[in-house]
């Protein structure tokens, strides 16, 4: 039987990596697809420091990688493919507040962009900060109402703050019919037959 405690930890880190591994295979095409043209010298710097951090991730050299992404950015490559790597570098090293720190200003001028959203609730999941995790997803599901890993993670956060069982009920629910085979779903399952057994017992004493 899974414990509350065992849960948690193994959901934490299934979070995070689910998030990095979804935001990396969606934009896998992102270095050539969203190349910028080679328009002026700021331009060919920022291209030379995007691919100086790639040749620096390839060799392990996450420091000198790190350090040419975040300048790449700043001189204006897209941001999205370079932030992706950037985070990767953050969640190996399991520096989850200097990946928020790269996270949350991208965030701040594409607040659609559920994908990242639900990452840096993932984060602040990481860092027991469940209000502000909670914050995020509610977003996420504001703009993407099926996103089921945001339903997971709510009914997760929610189930360890002792929410009413009904609402914790209806978002494993939620997302078990939208991922019946999904990377949670034998410890949603738990959880929730859980749930139902908690609140049967409830009633047959409230029934005495």
């Amino acid at each position: 039987m899974t414990t509350p405690q065992f849960s948690k930890s193994i959901s934490t880190i299934h979070s995070l990596i689910v998030a990095v591994v979804a935001c990396a295979s969606m934009t896998q095409g992102c270095a050539s697809t969203h190349q910028m043209p080679i328009q002026s010298t700021q331009a060919t710097e920022a291209e030379g420091l995007y691919n100086g951090g790639i040749q620096a991730f390839s060799r392990g050299d996450d420091v000198r990688a790190e350090h040419y992404l975040a300048l790449a950015m700043r001189k204006g490559y897209p941001e999205r493919p370079a932030l992706l790597l950037l985070l990767r570098l953050c969640l190996a090293g399991s520096r989850l507040r200097a990946a928020l720190n790269y996270a949350e200003p991208y965030l701040h001028n594409h607040p659609t962009d559920s994908d990242l959203r639900y990452l840096v609730a993932t984060l602040y999941h990481g860092l027991s900060q469940a209000p502000l995790a909670l914050r995020e997803l509610e977003q996420v599901l504001h703009s993407n109402p099926d996103h089921a890993e945001a339903h997971f993670l709510i009914a997760l956060l929610l189930h360890h703050d002792h929410v009413a069982d009904a609402e914790v009920q209806d978002h494993l629910t939620r997302y078990l019919a939208l991922a019946p085979h999904g990377i949670y779903a034998y410890e949603a399952r738990l959880m929730l037959r859980r749930h139902t057994d908690v609140i049967a017992s409830e009633a047959g004493h409230d029934s005495k």
